[in-house]
């Protein structure tokens, strides 16, 4: 069975709004160079050898946004997007919980608003490996022996229930 994520309108604005002013930002010191408004050929090569990689990843991680999932497959759990996927067997789940978590700023993780994906902090409940469109509200927490896994199912009644069938 296949989950997907709640939508959340912020994670697509708040990730095109980051692509966007990346690039403006390449734009504008590719335009400044040409101007001959730059110090020198080795400051703007810093700049865009700086710029471009992060232009590249915010670009990545917009098109593999929509490609978030979560899918029950026989006794198992897959937290999936894009070329990341994290698989939790069903078995060793302890337990489930939906809550809204404490976000440390300094936390490491991807992390935008309406957007949360990796390993990310919190202050109530610690790390916690993230596959959601939400970094703090209605969190669905699954914990098991080993790590604490924090998903956004759409509809987490019908989530919930599937995986009690296949426990």
């Amino acid at each position: 069975m296949v989950f997907k994520p709640r939508f959340s309108i912020i994670g697509w604005v708040s990730n095109i709004f980051f692509a966007v002013v990346l690039a403006a930002v390449l734009i504008i010191v590719l335009s400044m160079f040409k101007k001959g408004d730059t110090g020198s050929l080795i400051a703007l090569i810093i700049e865009v050898v700086l710029l471009i990689p992060i232009l590249i990843a915010a670009l990545f991680f917009l098109a593999i946004y929509p490609t978030m999932r979560y899918i029950i497959e026989n006794d198992t759990l897959a937290l999936k997007c894009g070329p990341f996927k994290w698989i939790v067997s069903i078995q060793n789940i302890k337990s489930i919980t939906e809550k809204d978590l404490k976000y440390l700023p300094y936390s490491e993780g991807w992390k935008l608003p309406g957007y949360a994906l990796f390993k990310i902090r919190y202050g109530d409940v610690g790390a916690v490996k993230m596959c959601a469109t939400a970094l703090t509200k209605r969190i669905l927490l699954i914990e098991t022996d080993s790590e604490l896994f924090g998903i956004t199912p759409d509809n987490v009644d019908q989530f919930i229930s599937a995986l009690k069938q296949r426990a």
